[in-house]
């Protein structure tokens, strides 16, 4: 029967691996479901994001269009004014040439009515006149002729190429009659308006601001097969079917598996009508399994210290309950009945665990997400800045050009310094109104009731910086929309104008529509940029200006302009690579900081959702292991009862009985306590070791390094609570590292200094436990003043309730110091003997020799102490001999004796010594003797001392009386 209890013992541990296996492929197939949904959620969110990004950058690109065009429209309406009220212009290329340059276009064409070229500025630029002389009579072109109207034409953008330099790019037509004869065609280059569309509206600057979990990645394809964008150039060049893709298998879909260039990928496929493309949301299988593993992992660990330590809880309570003196048949209900608990706290460390690790997770994915898309937003403002300079420079060229042209026809024609002329002129040239100031700063001519201006003399007024035109400076821009003292707000040039002299003499000052500005740069503003920006987890961006610390960008206009300090965003956010919790107009928001030259961009997520997804999932991943441990329940109780069965069967019972009753325990309640503090001690061991040493492997940009960095801001969150957990690892490995030392240098160390270090292990390990306690409540967003505050006005409440606690601790320390005994001392306390186990701070603690029992003692009942060690203890062994025997032969035996009884007397330091007779007892003489020896032998050297007498009694026929009773009648 013995071997089948130990071969019980081993199946369940058996029984233990296989559950443990069960779990983990049952546990690693609901994550992958888990995360594929989310993933299937994901792209679903990215496509309707993207459809709705797409329809608002088809509206960019329109006013990209609308812009340039809008510019060429004003060029050729100056155009035909100059040709019509220039004195010095006539039909010739050399006056078409000098409107060229005048109005920095690369040709202007003079063409009749059918299109036949009449005459051009330059001979060839884009349109080679000897090769394409009907250019203009195609019917792609008939909409720059078929019109007789004053009003320009659409811009037309055209495609080029030189056969011999390969060179290539694009330019645009715009026409504008000059009578019934005559039409002048303006011809531009469009690469400016063609880069702008590439950075800003393209493919390429749509997709690459958005992406899908750690490392995924959104492609479009056309409707033709070819690539629209990839991020990899070499896989773009190759083509979809060298890679793996054949659209025509395609299906609309948030949740595919697809292989692309021998990898596998987790794909999203939506189809964009409008684009004739393809849009696919690509996420590496790698992501999921990363998530897989970083659940799967711990939790593994976790669940094998749990089941072994239940296992193991399990034997250790059946062998307590199977050796008590009288077993039931509720054998097995004792026994589980103690597993509840055991069972309770597991299935609680199971619940915690799953939730923080699933948070954990959550948290440090929107962190790789949102520090990703961080950076690539970054990469786009970067690139934003050099576009936005372009498409600026070229509007403040079509101010400066057209400045120029209306100082050069009021400075010739002295007849447009009218009301009416002037308005005119500014209907011509594309402004909304012209304003003539002379050399004071006064207007003395405007095409509107604007007389009896003048510029400001405040330096913060916008119109002061034109005082600089004063004092000769060419051209003054602003680019801001401003309402200094017109009715509505424009942008303004001015622009010098001199006396015959070149002496300056006043300016004029243009007002335009900053429509037309926002068109030439609506895709390149702030809003344009971030509105196609779709994060992880609905995640959104805003930005905050360094400059006014206000919010240059937020989904929601109303907060755009207003101070970020009225929503909690303080400097300690505004930090390059700040990742952490803030808190919006009462949103708790999870965000990553990247910062760029004028700004503070931030990714944020919803910490809300984030958490529910932890809560849920976590919850929701602890079903395999709880029902784990209730199989382990079944398995326990099936087992007990097989042994019940034999245990009340008449051929095997008398056996199961006697076996059950044997005192074999194989594993005791405290070997469990010291497996679990043993594997705590190698967990912590391990995390400190990451610590230390982990700048080497652990990236500073990983979740983990950001943690350790401790650059997130204090407060109740996934990585405060994470850093905690690490601190009382570090902590506790250190502490028990300690205590181990101290404990090897105690044992080495008797007396007076392996009191010190006893003393110190529990100095340590208080220190260590109120350090740690307050640090984390720092940590965890509890002021450390706060808390001093409150343990003072506690200690206030409490003062006189914790005088008997003060008291036991000072007691203590003078025990320590004064040294009235050790650890290891043998004390008598009150008619308690025993042997110095620890001086604490508030107690002592004896071992009892006689009863193996540990006697705790406060401090402050420590009154009346004997220290047996410090002085060889006396012993006075005493022997009995009959009254019948001579006093002096006695003496004479004892004193022959003595030698012989010492040598049987080994821990006897000094003596045996006869002393004499001691008493006269009611039937014996009673002689005593005296011995010395160390306090810690002292019961040994008394049993040898009374052995030794007996045995001398023996030898020499010396009889020991029993008592006796004389009774005496009379």
């Amino acid at each position: 029967m013995k071997n089948t209890l130990n071969r019980i013992k081993r199946q369940l541990f058996i029984n233990g691996i296989i559950l443990l296996i069960i779990y983990a492929a049952a546990a690693t197939l609901m994550q992958v479901y888990i995360n594929t949904g989310d993933y299937r959620r994901e792209t679903e969110n990215k496509r309707l994001k993207t459809e709705e990004i797409l329809a608002d950058n088809r509206l960019e690109l329109q006013k990209n269009y609308r812009g340039f065009e809008r510019i060429m429209q004003s060029k050729a309406r100056t155009a035909v004014y100059l040709m019509k009220n220039d004195k010095n212009t006539e039909l010739d290329s050399g006056s078409l040439l000098w409107l060229s340059y005048l109005l920095s276009v690369s040709n202007v064409y003079l063409i009749d009515g059918e299109g036949n070229i009449v005459n051009s500025a330059k001979e060839f630029t884009y349109i080679d006149l000897e090769k394409e002389k009907d250019f203009f009579k195609s019917e792609d072109n008939e909409s720059l002729i078929n019109h007789i109207s004053d009003k320009p034409s659409k811009v037309s953008i055209m495609y080029w190429q030189d056969e011999e330099s390969n060179e290539e790019g694009y330019f645009g037509l715009c026409s504008t009659a000059m009578d019934y004869n005559h039409i002048i065609v303006l011809e531009s280059d469009a690469d400016g308006l063609k880069n702008l569309n590439d950075a800003t509206t393209s493919w390429k600057a749509v997709l690459s601001r958005n992406t899908i979990g750690k490392t995924g990645f959104i492609f479009a394809i056309n409707d033709d097969g070819e690539f629209a964008y990839y991020p990899d150039n070499h896989i773009k060049e190759m083509g979809p079917a060298a890679v793996g893709i054949d659209i025509r298998e395609f299906k609309e879909s948030n949740g595919t598996f697809m292989e692309i260039d021998g990898k596998p990928y987790f794909c999203g496929l939506n189809h964009i009508p409008e684009e004739e493309a393809w849009v696919i949301s690509a996420i590496p299988l790698s992501d999921i399994l990363g998530s897989v593993s970083g659940y799967m992992i711990p939790m593994f660990v976790i669940m094998s210290v749990l089941t072994l330590g239940i296992i193991m809880f399990y034997i250790a309570y059946f062998e307590e309950e199977r050796r008590e003196e009288e077993i039931t048949e509720d054998l097995g209900r004792a026994v589980l009945k103690r597993m509840s608990g055991v069972i309770a706290v597991s299935s609680a460390v199971v619940l915690i665990s799953s939730v923080y690790l699933q948070q954990y997770i959550n948290i440090s994915s929107q962190r790789t997400s949102n520090q990703r898309e961080a950076n690539t937003l970054i990469a786009s403002l970067e690139q934003n800045t050099e576009s936005r300079k372009n498409a600026v420079k070229q509007y403040e060229a079509f101010m400066e050009d057209t400045s120029g042209i209306v100082v050069r026809s009021i400075t010739d024609n002295a007849e447009l310094v009218s009301r009416d002329s002037l308005k005119q002129l500014a209907d011509d040239v594309g402004a909304k109104h012209i304003l003539i100031y002379e050399k004071h700063g006064n207007v003395v001519a405007s095409d509107a009731a604007y007389y009896g201006l003048s510029l400001s003399r405040d330096e913060e007024a916008p119109s002061y910086k034109f005082r600089r035109l004063l004092t000769g400076t060419p051209l003054v821009y602003q680019t801001v929309p401003d309402q200094d003292y017109l009715e509505k707000p424009y942008l303004y040039v001015g622009a010098l104008k001199t006396d015959p002299y070149g002496i300056p003499d006043g300016f004029v000052q243009l007002a335009f529509d900053p429509t037309l500005y926002d068109l030439f740069t609506s895709s390149t503003s702030l809003s344009t940029i971030f509105s196609t920006f779709s994060g992880s987890n609905n995640a959104f961006v805003f930005s905050v200006d360094k400059k006014t610390n206000t919010f240059g960008y937020y989904p929601e206009k109303s907060y755009i302009g207003k101070s970020v300090d009225r929503y909690g965003i303080t400097d300690r956010e505004k930090i390059d690579g700040f990742s952490g919790f803030i808190n919006i107009h009462g949103e708790e928001y999870y965000v990553y900081c990247r910062e760029s030259q004028d700004s503070y961009v931030f990714v944020a997520a919803e910490n809300d959702l984030l958490t529910s997804y932890g809560v849920r999932y976590g919850l929701l991943m602890s079903v395999p292991a709880i029902v784990l441990f209730f199989v382990l329940i079944i398995i326990f109780r099936v087992r007990i009862m097989g042994i019940e069965k034999a245990l009340y069967s008449e051929a095997t019972g008398e056996a199961v009985q006697a076996e059950l009753m044997e005192n074999t325990a194989v594993i005791e309640v405290k070997k469990i306590r010291n497996f679990l503090k043993t594997a705590f001690f190698v967990v912590a061991g391990f995390i400190t070791i990451i610590v230390l040493f982990g700048q080497s492997f652990i990236s500073d940009e990983s979740t983990a390094g950001y943690i350790l960095s401790r650059g997130w801001n204090k407060g109740v969150h996934i990585f405060s609570i994470t850093f905690c957990m690490i601190e009382i690892c570090v902590v506790g490995f250190c502490v028990m590292t300690i205590m181990s030392i101290l404990k090897l240098l105690a044992e080495s160390i008797p007396g007076w200094g392996e009191t010190v270090l006893k003393m110190l292990m529990s100095f340590v390990k208080y220190i260590a436990v109120i350090g740690t306690v307050f640090n984390c409540a720092e940590l965890l967003g509890a002021g450390t003043d706060a808390l001093l505050a409150s343990a003072g006005i506690l200690t206030v409440f409490i003062g006189l309730g914790s005088q008997k606690l003060i008291t036991d601790v000072l007691a203590g320390l003078f025990i320590i110091f004064e040294g009235d005994f050790h650890v290891g001392d043998i004390i008598n306390i009150d008619n308690s003997r025993g042997r110095v186990l620890e001086i604490g701070i508030r107690n002592t603690k004896l071992l009892d020799p006689d009863t193996n029992h540990i006697m705790i003692i406060n401090n402050s009942t420590l009154n009346k102490i004997y220290n047996l060690s410090a002085l060889p203890s006396i012993i006075y062994p005493t022997l009995s001999v009959e009254y019948g025997d001579r006093i002096e032969k006695l003496e004479e035996i004892i004193y022959r004796e003595l030698p012989v009884m010492k040598a049987g007397m080994p821990k006897v330091i000094d003596g045996p010594d006869y002393i004499g007779v001691d008493e006269l007892g009611d039937s014996a003489v009673v002689l005593k003797f005296r011995i010395s020896c160390l306090e810690k032998d002292y019961l040994a050297a008394r049993r040898s001392a009374y052995r030794e007498l007996k045995r001398m009694c023996e030898r020499n026929g010396i009889n020991i009386p029993y008592p006796q009773i004389v009774v005496n009648q009379r």
